[in-house]
C-alpha cells in the first residue's frame, strides 16, 4: 500500500525537476544571446572585422557544384555542428 503512494510522489518530483531544468536552460540561452549581441556590438564599435572562416570558399564551391550534402558534411567536420546547425550554416552562405 505504501509503495503505491511513493510512485505518484516520485513522478511529480521527476516532473518538477525536469521543469526546473527547462527553465534554467531557457534562462541560460537568453543570457548567452544577450552576451553574443553585446560582443557583436563591441566588436563593431571597435572596428574589429570578423574574418570569414577559410572553409567558406570550399563550401561555396561545393554549393555551386550542387553538392549540398557534402558541404553540410564538411561543416559538421570542421565546426562540430549538429546536422540542423550545419544545414543552416550552409544555407546562409
Amino acid at each position: 500500500m505504501e509503495f503505491w503512494m511513493i510512485i505518484p510522489i516520485a513522478v511529480f518530483g521527476f516532473i518538477y525537476i525536469v521543469e526546473k531544468l527547462n527553465k534554467i536552460e531557457k534562462k541560460t540561452d537568453a543570457r548567452l544571446k544577450r552576451m553574443e549581441d553585446r560582443l557583436q556590438l563591441i566588436t563593431k564599435e571597435m572596428g574589429i572585422i570578423d574574418r570569414e572562416p577559410e572553409i567558406n570558399k570550399e563550401l561555396r564551391q561545393l554549393m555551386e557544384e550542387g553538392k549540398t550534402v557534402t558541404a553540410v558534411k564538411r561543416v559538421r567536420e570542421a565546426f562540430g555542428f549538429s546536422l540542423l546547425e550545419a544545414k543552416q550554416y550552409v544555407d546562409k552562405l
